[in-house]
């Protein structure tokens, strides 16, 4: 027999190793027949166009099977096809997943066990390229030809190779078969495509880094220049192989036990953050590549995974659960959205939180006082965490960077940025520094600053500049608070209890600003009980130069005696803020944990805002914080119901006490909010002095000038203003001769309150206003005639038989005398409030607030009696007077023929009452308030028809001001008034 290999594609060539002499080549002689084709295309590697050939991988043997491997060699070491790009996907790494079938590449002729599967299309003398469609995309192209098993894309053996596109196992990025493919080549493109879910490592979606603006920009591809950081590129793209300064080559494809390909993966010092260690751990050799070594000058000794983390909070194990190695939008390689959670087995991130660091300077790039709530420091952050949360933020340190304190490297390899913090005995301008700047400035209002020692201060009175002006004169050094030092401490316990008490782990330290059960009072009263001298150079001025005095027993008595608890801190613990309620400034310092604070403020007097708009100075607005109701126009952030302060911690204010907004609403009011007086107060009597008050350009009024804050109490608000006492003079109608700055009881010495203002005490009186008179001379116990306000000194100037009170009004006029009779009511003490208030009296705040009547006059409500003026008249309906004194006039004392002369000869069209009284009935030279012919300026009606500033006696009562003729009452008679202005014919 002849064997012989004519046609193509052997064309000729090939021979046959079989004995094929008769009768050799019988099945009887040679059963198996087992010779060999050599030589034969179709056995060949089909490296080579048909007509010629080459061996193939093993010999044909007539009879036997032969798969893929026996013509085109395989996947095992020393017997793999090296062709083009076959070794790369044929053997890979020699694992068994990194080796790619044959079917993958050839579905138009081979099958997935490696047999022919068409076998017109095996031996044609063309190699079809032809993509299973159940791993790739159907526009798999090969040589710029479509490539699926129904029609695959066709190629001469030995022809120049061609690229293949659209592929997943190469991201989709064209490559050349036959030329070198990097990792960039195939996980590059013009964005981030990530793909964590699942068996991500292995679900045929390819992720991929945004290549220009990312890695090349911010990642470790940037060739050139400096980060923003100010870090030196890293330039990995200076080799080809540049992904494998981080991503191993020897690991292959689709490995769940190194899902990321990651280099030096999973040591025992670092664990998985190996890899970055490499470059990044303090004395790290760095990586080579090629011909170039990269090592890192930013060195770091920790991950982020601390004593507070937890599998369900365990973002920041890996350093790319914050940082992105390829890049991204921010600085410092910080992903655009970190993992707050991530996969502890193949370091895939799990959950993320969005974040924003673009710039760096501040700590408010860090972590944000305000929404958005997207820092960089914070986005992971519940409420065990102080200051910065993914919800809310506070202003601890904005002007400082995090990692000014908190440091990357921490006390072991998992407890990075822990904050250094002091465990006492450091100076605390370390991480404090932008409180601390602020407390040495001019530009704010502060307890001033000298230095930063961690020594006690030890006095209760320092001067300007006394060195122990430091912060451990209010606070406690952080070994003393910190519960993880100290078992007796506590985050909140972070102040003295006062400014000279000795401090120890069990002693000294508490969470309230004032406690009354202290000998000390707590640390605020331990200095203010003491009046301070103020440092005028170190500090905003705002025209005082000593602080109020504030006493233990004083505030202990007050109103405003009562704590509201602050936000907790990590411990739990909170602050008791007492004092720092309202003193509570904001301005650009360490706040305590539920936005109490007292170092730096822009509003005078250290003051908080209280939910509404900080202006300097901050004065009645802040009392209208608490002293309104939850309904009124008081601005910004209110109080949520009538009865509760701001905070909500009181709940039982009287309306009076929130009807205060109201009525400095009214037409007839102490202007506390005219902007022309804002700033004059000064709330102590050695600035606020006598000289300053005479002076017309400091004309003011304040809720502070009537009201100690300190001292006053529910029952007794004036308790503890400044005051004015006066000497009298023995003389009738006589200035006093003297005055004295007094801190008032209260009370019935309330006059000494307005005495400050409105009388001979205030020397520019009538550069105040000119139509104002002098109280200290006009209620003077040595006059002929007065209201007796001044308690403390003289009698009662009423007849103790003559005279009757409206009991309808009277007792609602003075309800402390409720009950009184008329001869007890003519003998009383009486206040300024007694006339002057708000009209509905009795339920509105008591005091010349506000009143809708003109001289802020007092009236109980449903009275009639609102008017007095020049019109005035007795049997009148509306005579102010007779709020108290009886419009009958039983038993005045005037009277004539068995009857009072007031209704019988003054009455109506006959008379008003100012034709014969003064206009401003506080006292008088003479008696019974009455006026002479010749009166002084001030004193005479207002258009009466006869105002007593005549010459004769046609012009006035026929009696001088100097007379001694004017009797008293039961002894005026209607001869007693002599001949005078119209009261001819009555």
């Amino acid at each position: 027999m002849s064997v012989r290999f004519a046609a193509l594609p052997n064309n000729g060539f090939g021979r046959y190793t079989g004995n094929v002499a008769y009768p050799y080549y019988l099945p009887s002689k040679n059963a198996a027949r087992s010779g060999t084709c050599r030589n034969t295309y179709c056995h060949s590697p089909g490296t080579k166009p048909a007509g010629s050939s080459a061996d193939p991988n093993k010999s044909a043997a007539w009879g036997g099977t032969l798969d893929c491997t026996g013509c085109h060699k395989g996947s095992v070491s020393g017997d793999y096809m090296n062709t083009g790009s076959h070794y790369a996907h044929v053997y890979g790494d020699g694992s068994a997943k990194s080796q790619i079938s044959c079917v993958k590449c050839h579905a138009a002729t081979a099958a997935a066990d490696m047999a022919i599967s068409d076998r017109s299309r095996h031996v044609n003398g063309q190699v079809e390229v032809a993509f299973d469609s159940s791993s790739n995309p159907t526009g798999g192209s090969y040589n710029g030809t479509l490539a699926t098993p129904l029609s695959p894309s066709v190629k001469t053996p030995g022809s120049n190779y061609a690229v293949c596109q659209n592929l997943y196992c190469h991201g989709g990025n064209p490559v050349t078969w036959g030329g070198t493919v990097n990792c960039q080549d195939c996980h590059g493109g013009g964005s981030d495509a990530d793909n964590f879910g699942g068996t991500f490592w292995s679900d045929g979606t390819t992720g991929k880094i945004k290549t220009a603006g990312e890695w090349d920009g911010t990642g470790h591809g940037r060739a050139s220049g400096t980060y923003p950081s100010g870090t030196a590129a890293a330039n990995f793209g200076v080799e080809a192989k540049q992904c494998e300064y981080c991503h191993d080559a020897g690991v292959g494809h689709a490995q769940a036990s190194n899902a990321f390909r990651l280099r030096n993966y999973s040591t025992a010092a670092w664990g998985r953050n190996a890899v970055c260690q490499n470059c990044h751990g303090a004395g790290s050799a760095g990586v080579t590549v090629g011909s170039h070594l990269k090592n890192s000058s930013r060195k770091v000794g920790s991950d982020h995974y601390g004593a507070k983390h937890s599998n369900s909070k365990n973002g920041g194990q890996f350093c790319w659960d914050c940082h992105d190695g390829h890049g991204d939008t921010n600085a410092y390689m910080i992903h655009n959205s970190v993992a707050s959670t991530s996969d502890r087995t193949t370091g895939a991130p799990a959950t993320t939180a969005a974040t924003s660091f673009t710039a760096f300077a501040t700590g408010t790039d860090y972590a944000r006082g305000a929404a958005p709530y997207n820092g960089i420091c914070q986005v992971c952050h519940d409420s065990t965490v102080n200051h910065y949360t993914a919800t809310s933020g506070d202003s601890h340190n904005p002007g400082t960077r995090c990692t000014s304190c908190h440091t990357h490297t921490g006390p072991n390899s998992s407890n990075a940025f822990p904050g250094s913090e002091s465990a006492g005995g450091a100076p605390c301008l370390g991480c404090h520094a932008t409180g601390f700047a602020n407390m040495r400035t001019n530009a704010s209002y502060h307890h001033y600053m000298q230095n930063d020692t961690a020594t006690y201060s030890n006095s209760a009175t320092p001067s300007a500049t006394d060195t122990n002006r430091r912060c451990l004169m209010c606070h406690v050094d952080h070994n003393i608070f910190r519960p993880d030092m100290n078992a007796g401490g506590a985050r909140a316990k972070n102040l003295r209890t006062g400014a000279i008490d000795a401090v120890s782990a069990s002693v000294g330290f508490t969470n309230s600003d004032f406690d009354n059960a202290l000998a000390s009072g707590g640390v605020c009263v331990s200095c203010h009980t003491n009046q301070q001298t103020k440092n005028s150079t170190n500090r905003k001025g705002n025209g005082t130069t000593v602080t109020p005095r504030v006493t233990k027993s004083e505030y202990a008595g007050s109103a405003h005696n009562y704590a509201v608890a602050g936000g907790a801190f990590s411990d739990a613990s909170r602050v008791n803020a007492n004092c720092i309620k309202c003193h509570n400034a904001q301005n650009g310092e360490t706040s305590l944990k539920g936005n109490f604070g007292n170092h730096d403020g822009t509003a005078s007097s250290i003051l908080g805002a209280l939910g509404g708009t900080l202006t300097d100075p901050y004065e009645a607005g802040l009392c209208y914080r608490c002293h309104s109701n939850a309904a009124d126009a008081v601005g910004g952030t209110k109080k949520t119901a009538n009865a509760r302060d701001w905070y909500g911690a009181v709940t039982t204010m009287s309306s009076r006490a929130t009807a205060i907004f109201q009525s400095f609403q009214k037409a007839n009011k102490h202007q506390v909010d005219l902007p022309a007086y804002s700033g004059k107060h000064k709330p102590n009597a050695v600035d606020e002095s006598r000289a300053y008050i005479s002076n017309a350009a400091n004309k003011h009024v304040d809720c502070s000038d009537c009201h100690n804050p300190h001292t006053a109490t529910a029952a007794n608000p004036t308790k503890g203003a400044m005051g004015a006492n006066p000497t009298n003079s023995t003389g009738n109608w006589t200035a006093p001769t003297a005055w004295a700055d007094v801190s008032v009881a209260g009370g019935d010495d309330e006059y000494k309150i307005c005495f400050r203002c409105h009388s001979g005490y205030n020397t520019g009186l009538s550069s105040w206003s000119s139509a104002w008179t002098d109280l200290g001379k006009e209620f003077s116990t040595g006059n002929k005639s007065y209201h007796w306000i001044e308690g403390d000194r003289g009698a009662a100037k009423a007849d103790t038989t003559y005279g009757n009170f409206n009991k309808t009004y009277i007792y609602k006029m003075m309800p402390r005398y409720n009950g009184f009779t008329d001869a007890q009511l003519r003998t009383v003490r009486m206040r300024c409030s007694d006339c002057h208030g708000s009209d509905n009296a009795e339920n509105n705040p008591n005091g010349p607030h506000g009143s809708s009547y003109a001289r802020m006059l007092k009236v109980p409500a449903g009275s009639p009696y609102t008017t007095w003026n020049s019109t005035s008249q007795v049997g009148g309906a509306n005579v102010w007077c007779f709020n108290c004194h009886l419009p009958a006039f039983t038993n005045s004392g005037f009277s004539g023929s068995g009857s009072s002369l007031h209704t019988s000869k003054h009455s109506g069209s006959k008379g008003t009452c100012m034709d014969c009284h003064i206009k401003v009935p506080h006292g008088w030279q003479i008696p019974h308030l009455l006026k002479p012919y010749n009166m002084p300026a001030n004193y005479p009606a207002e258009n009466a028809a006869y105002n007593g500033t005549g010459t004769t006696s046609r012009s006035g009562i026929d009696l001088p001001l100097n007379s001694t003729n004017w009797g008293l009452s039961g002894k005026w008679t209607e001869n007693s008034c002599g001949s005078h202005q119209n009261c001819s014919g009555n």
